[in-house]
């Protein structure tokens, strides 16, 4: 028993034992198959982290790929060192030759060939994405294929580039209308119907196919040459080399967007032009005021948000632009000088930040309000979603011209560089255009000045990189880059202008060398010394600037100074022997006075205080006779003399502000004796008196020599020689010329004073009544005196202004037409400063219509009581007839013998022949309104001070004349279109208005320059600036995507400026101030027609000047009308034709340095035993896909010690060599 139950026991062990060991090997089994199962785990994991490591690196081929030939594209030379120029748009960027002939056109998204030569067609068949495109996976990708979220409703989709959600039909097109309520929600997007969305459930409302290009092993990369449905052959690819990737891209351009860090809400702003109620009050007394960017004309915040943001009122805008902010003005509503207060917020680093402002409320951040009324999340979202396309934060435009060298600043700085003479925007404006400073002496890109009282200091005729002598190296800087080919056009302006091409560019110096004059700082900044303040302890030259001459070519500007217009000789009744014993029985005494009339081209504010002398010889020489028997005696005017004109502001007839100066500012005041004696009277004569009964008619006239006259005016303090004139004074001999003598002066006029006229020193220094008020020197001409003058001829005085000395024989002055008409007492057209005309004076025109004058006898004169002023205001200058042929020309105005380019004035002010000043500002004062009363003062504010507001851009020089050598009067820079292109800046014409192929267009002048933005902060920087947008707005390969929403926010704010013939009576105010509306919106949509033109045509604009070429359709009107529409306005000046182009210019680009590439990459696998060459969609695997884009800058660093002075001639170093890339910003696409 007990061995039995030994052996049970034993035989129950064995079976335990038995049991766990089929357990543990069970439990082994399972640790080994889960150790296994791990390590397959891990395989497949790390083949996953690997697949997507690759499909990373793929992504940085797609990207390095794009920069490669945005870097190849932007070099600015070809293999041959021939400079190109380069334009960018969505998708492409195209370079062309220096004929202006297109060489390569660059695809920035993946396609069989990446480059085109030559024009570049996107409606070829090779070029064009084909309808079928969906249905060849192995060739085409969709880079906005969307991606359905998790049960998300069926419309709500994420997509990576163009959000394709909220889509509805306005209008034949596809656009944005999240509420149904049938009004775009995005301006100027819209998908053509043409859209080749793919078929069935994959259909996407807004496809962006391009081609896959394949990644072979060795890096090499291919584009599929073949395809079936789902095959494509791939060259290159073997069973030693496979594919193992494909990638494909497209490249957007930053620039076509609104760049929300530096727009905002435009709103318009100029100076005043009209009587209107319109100028008066919404520009006059409600000016932009210190921090108003948003007003500021030309600067980007001008740029209107609401184009995207459309439910948006301005002041909401305002609450989350980052340094612009509401209040001031208010667009011109509010009457203030008070700066807004700007806070410092951040800029925003991607347009997703445009969801949160700096709030807080608790620990939330609060949101903006992007859209009006109660906003949800998902509102907000889904205008974030929409924005993205249409808005950037990053766009940067390069400041190169088209030869890809430095543009030149046109901010003057002091030469002198402490805080006295330069503030803290000059410095910024130095910064903006300074290279190397790592140098003791930068490479400066701007025009520096020192002394307003020098013909020459401002401008030494040696070159040199420190000092002022940088200023001549930079004339001669921008004169090598205008006389050779322009690239991208062709053409050069030394053979379009010739013997004027130096004077132009002279023009241009002293016109940048004038702007700022009285920089207002602050009210109590004492210290500052402004360019042209007045001299210490005086009013006098205050905002007076001596014109530079270039003594290297003879060349003049105009600075802020006067020339002669009119010169004259009067002659008046002194006495007879009823109240002078000692004249004859029956004679006159006559004596005889010789008068200057002056005018300033530089029109404007800041006002001036003119401080000259002048000193005149010759009149000894001119004689008179009383019979035509008489012998001919001397008239005893001294040889020579020199008078100091008064430096008073006390006339209420006459302005301070520049333009035209009446004799009476030269002549008031002075005595008969001692320094302060006005020296140019003669001696007496007595001659028969015409109101003798007696009298034979042929003894009322007298015979005067004639002869010549030398005028020099002389700086005052120095005594230098600023210009010399000889003016010849024809001979009246013949008894149809002879003078006829004057009556007796009246000695009773109504007045307190009783002023005694028959002396030439009582009436200059006498207050005579007009009308209600006293008005100095209203009136020293007479019903009874006898006037010849001799006058600019035929009017345009900036021919006059331009030159150091002006000659009998340059023919820029002649007899007033009444000069040799024995009937006609008057032959003169003399006015006060204001346009008063002087009794007698004939009105003149400007333009061929039937406008303006003053009514009354054949002199003007609206009465004959002697000592009354002419109050009416006659708007011309000159002395054109009234059939209106300019003098010294054959045929009419009408027929375009000369161009007529002259100026509007500002406010009721007259026009004339102005060169566009900039505008420094007024300010009313009491009951007195800026622009229109009181203009005989130095008053700008601090609080309306703005350098936008004076000088927007380059296009404010379109008002130089570009026939000064030439003397062809009447023809200015063109900056504007020209709808018959006859003028002489239009393309394809020369100066002299000949028709000769391949001469350029002015407008590319404009291209040299550029007025960096440094308010609020440096907008601008070295070599770029931030916020323009590109014309180029036209997508590729997407041309059926339409975004121009950029365009069309620069476009906003903008006003187009015209005056009707019709209105001639009430747009200066003759008959009261005018409710009529001189200034209208555009019609953009009409507008942006001629920007299609171009498109349609298969090609882009080279440069942003070309904008000067494309007409502003104003509201009611089309852009087919624009042709003739000038016809029935043409008294509109050129200033106000160009005004918005000037605005318009600094805004936009055509070139970009920001790009956004957006990219779709995979890993690949090929199949075992599948032919190596081929892709198969159905046989071969993707292993991995990455998505997104990222944000890149093509930048250069200022301060790279191996860049050279582009201002140096030796210079041959292109400045794409010191270029490089950075990426600002990288998103994977993976919601």
């Amino acid at each position: 028993m007990e061995l039995m139950k030994m052996r049970r026991r034993t035989s129950s062990i064995q079976g335990m034992a038995l049991v766990i060991v089929l357990a543990s090997l069970v439990l082994l089994a399972a640790l080994a198959l889960a150790f296994l199962a791990s390590v397959n785990t891990e395989l497949q994991s790390s083949k996953v982290y690997s697949q997507g490591a690759n499909a990373r690196l793929l992504s940085q081929t797609a990207v390095n790929l794009a920069i490669a030939q945005i870097s190849e594209a932007t070099k600015g030379v070809d293999s041959s060192g021939n400079t190109l120029a380069w334009a960018s748009q969505p998708g492409m960027i195209r370079t062309y030759d220096t004929a202006g002939n297109p060489v390569l056109a660059y695809k920035l998204y993946s396609w069989t060939q990446m480059t085109t030569p030559g024009a570049f067609d996107y409606s070829a068949t090779d070029s064009k994405i084909p309808a079928t495109w969906s249905t060849q996976p192995a060739i085409f990708t969709d880079l906005n294929q969307p991606i359905r979220l998790p049960g998300a409703a069926a419309t709500n989709v994420v997509y990576p580039i163009l959000d394709g959600n909220h889509l509805a039909t306005i209008s034949g097109s596809k656009t944005y209308d999240a509420d149904s309520n049938g009004a775009a929600d995005i301006s100027g997007f819209s998908i053509s119907t043409s859209a080749p969305t793919a078929a069935g459930s994959g259909a996407n409302p807004v496809p962006m196919p391009v081609k896959w290009l394949y990644v072979l092993e060795n890096g090499k990369i291919s584009a599929p040459t073949s395809s079936t449905s789902s095959e494509a052959t791939v060259a290159g690819a073997s069973a030693t080399n496979q594919i193992v990737g494909r990638i494909a891209f497209w490249t957007d351009d930053e620039s076509c967007k609104v760049n929300v860090n530096t727009a905002s809400e435009g709103s318009y702003m100029d100076m005043p032009r009209f009587y209107s109620t319109y100028d008066r009050d919404a520009l006059a007394k409600c000016q932009a005021v210190q921090n108003e960017f948003q007003r500021y004309p030309g600067h980007p915040a001008m740029t209107s948000l609401s184009t995207i943001f459309s439910t948006l009122a301005a002041e909401s805008i305002y609450k989350f632009t980052p340094r612009v902010a509401g209040g001031g003005s208010k667009g011109g509503t509010v009457a203030t000088t008070t700066p807004i207060t700007i806070e410092p917020n951040r800029l925003y680093a991607t347009v997703d930040e445009l969801l949160f402002s700096t709030g807080m409320s608790l620990e939330e951040r609060l949101t903006n309000m992007l859209v009006a009324g109660s906003a949800t999340p998902d509102a907000l979202d889904q205008v974030i979603e929409q924005a993205r396309f249409f808005a950037t934060t990053t766009s940067r435009s390069p400041e190169v011209n088209l030869f890809n060298r430095p543009r030149v600043d046109i901010w003057p700085v002091s030469a002198n560089e402490n805080s006295d003479h330069r503030t803290a925007r000059d410095q910024l404006f130095a910064f903006c255009s300074s290279m190397r400073t790592d140098l003791n002496t930068p490479f400066r890109f701007y025009f520096q000045r020192s002394d307003p009282t020098s013909a020459t200091a401002d401008l030494p005729p040696t070159a040199s990189v420190s000092g002022l002598g940088r200023n001549r190296m930079l004339l001669d800087y921008l004169k090598d880059n205008a006389s050779h080919p322009i690239p991208g056009f062709g053409g050069d302006f030394q053979s379009k202008y010739g013997s004027d091409f130096d004077q132009i560019f002279t023009e241009i110096f002293d016109y940048i060398r004038c702007i700022n004059l009285r920089d207002p700082v602050t009210k109590t900044d004492s210290s500052f010394v402004p360019f042209a303040g007045p001299l210490s302890g005086t009013k006098s030259g205050g905002g007076q600037v001596i014109p530079i001459v270039d003594t290297a070519t003879n060349t003049r500007g105009f600075g802020r100074f006067p020339t002669v217009s009119k010169a004259f000789f009067q002659f008046i009744g002194t006495a007879t022997n009823s109240t002078d014993s000692s004249v004859p029985a029956g004679k006159l005494r006559v004596q005889a006075a010789f008068f200057l009339e002056m005018f300033d081209p530089s029109f404007g504010f800041v006002g001036v205080y003119p401080y000259f002398k002048i000193r005149v010889t010759g009149l000894d020489g001119f004689q008179w006779a009383g019979t035509p028997y008489d012998a001919m005696s001397p008239m005893g005017f001294p040889a020579s003399a020199t008078l100091n004109p008064p430096q008073t502001n006390a006339f209420n007839l006459e302005n301070f502000v520049g333009g035209p100066m009446g004799y009476s500012m030269l002549a008031y005041g002075k005595g008969w004796s001692g320094a302060n004696r006005y020296p140019f009277v003669s001696q007496t004569i007595d001659l028969p008196d015409p109101a003798n009964a007696t009298t034979a008619a042929t003894d009322k006239f007298f015979n005067f020599s004639g002869g010549s006259v030398t005028v020099e005016i002389l700086e005052a303090a120095s005594s230098a020689v600023v210009q010399t004139l000889t003016l010849d004074f024809p001979a009246a001999t013949q008894a149809a010329n002879r003078f006829p003598t004057p009556r007796l002066a009246p000695n009773n006029v109504p007045d307190s004073t009783q002023p005694d006229f028959r002396s030439f020193y009582n009436r200059i220094n006498s207050s005579i009544a007009s009308g209600t008020s006293s008005f100095a020197g209203a009136c020293w001409i007479v019903d009874g005196d006898i006037v010849r003058s001799v006058e600019a001829s035929p009017g345009d005085i900036r021919l006059i202004a331009a030159r150091p000395t002006v000659t009998a024989a340059d023919n820029l002055f002649a007899p007033h037409a009444n000069y040799l008409l024995s009937g006609k007492p008057m032959a003169h057209s003399l006015r006060t400063g204001q346009g008063n005309p002087y009794r007698g004076a004939t009105v003149g025109k400007l333009v061929n219509v039937s406008y303006y004058g003053v009514s009354g006898t054949e002199y003007g004169s609206s009465g004959t009581s002697p000592g009354y002023a002419m109050q009416g205001q006659v708007w011309d200058l000159g002395n054109p007839s009234s059939s209106g042929v300019a003098l010294g020309k054959a045929t009419p105005f009408a027929s375009g013998d000369i161009p007529g380019d002259w100026d509007t004035g500002f406010g009721n002010q007259r026009d004339g022949p102005y060169i566009n000043k900039p505008d420094e500002g007024d300010t009313s004062s009491g009951t007195k309104v800026a622009y229109y009363d009181d203009l005989r003062y130095l008053r700008n504010d601090p609080g309306t001070f703005s350098p936008n507001r004076q000088i927007p851009s380059a296009v404010m020089f379109g008002s130089l004349p570009t026939g000064v050598l030439a003397n062809r009067p009447w023809q200015t820079l063109l900056f504007r279109p020209d709808p018959a292109g006859t003028h002489p800046g239009s393309k394809n014409r020369k100066g002299d208005g000949s028709s000769v192929t391949g001469m350029p267009a002015d407008h590319l002048l404009l291209d040299l320059f550029q007025m960096p933005v440094v308010e609020p902060y440096a907008i601008s920087e070295p070599l770029s600036t931030a916020g323009k947008v590109n014309m180029n707005f036209q997508i590729l390969p997407f041309d059926y995507i339409r975004r121009d929403t950029g365009i069309r926010a620069v476009l906003k704010a903008e006003k187009l400026i015209s005056v009707r013939d019709a209105d001639a009576t009430v747009y200066k105010g003759a008959a009261g101030i005018t409710s009529t509306a001189f200034r209208q919106d555009l019609n953009i949509d009409e507008t942006l027609k001629g920007f299609q033109q171009r498109f349609d045509a298969k090609d882009i604009f080279r440069s942003a000047t070309e904008i000067c070429e494309l007409p502003l359709v104003p509201s009611g009107a089309t852009l087919s009308s624009m042709s003739t529409y000038w016809n029935t306005r043409r008294l509109t000046g050129d200033n106000l034709r160009e005004r918005p182009y000037a605005t318009i210019y600094p805004r936009i680009t055509t070139k970009s340095n920001t790009f956004t590439i957006h990219f779709r990459v995979q890993s690949l696998k090929k199949a075992p035993g599948s032919a190596p060459g081929t892709w198969s969609e159905t046989r071969d695997k993707v292993t991995g896909e990455y998505r997104g884009a990222q944000t890149i800058e093509r930048y250069i660093d200022p301060n790279d010690t191996l860049i050279p002075d582009y201002a140096d001639s030796a210079t041959t170093t292109p400045i794409s060599n010191f270029y490089r890339y950075r990426v600002l910003l990288a998103k994977q696409f993976a919601p």
